[in-house]
């Protein structure tokens, strides 16, 4: 099953709008890194959603949810986070982050510490629940 069709099938889904290549390009300029292919799919079809207990990043003009200042704030708070990993979820959890590399691998850190892998993909993170 696609992202996006994994995503569709929560009752509970609440999205905004898709997004173009144009502005995906921009943030992946502004953020010096490439977004994976599952996360494209997902910023062109939703813009941003929220699902299942889940509330992802996007692009979308709420500074707490866009995946620019997101990141960028991240980074500033833990200097351990390597510049090729984009915040895909803030749990709001003992400060639980989500990221993903271009390749699709998700990441969690907690706190300041380093990040470790925990996923092949998006889609893995979104059916572990």
């Amino acid at each position: 099953m696609g992202i996006i069709e994994l995503i569709k099938k929560y009752d509970d889904l609440y999205y905004l709008k898709g997004v173009n290549m144009e502005n995906i390009r921009k943030a992946e300029e502004e953020l010096q890194l490439s977004f994976s292919e599952d996360y494209i799919l997902y910023l062109s079809e939703f813009g941003v959603a929220s699902f299942n207990g889940k509330e992802l990043t996007g692009l979308v003009d709420s500074k707490r949810l866009n995946v620019v200042d997101v990141t960028k704030n991240y980074r500033r708070y833990n200097e351990l986070i390597p510049s090729n990993l984009y915040v895909i979820e803030n749990i709001n959890i003992d400060n639980i982050v989500i990221m993903q590399d271009k390749d699709g691998i998700v990441y969690e850190a907690v706190g300041k510490q380093s990040p470790t892998k925990i996923f092949d993909s998006l889609n893995d993170y979104l059916l572990a629940d």
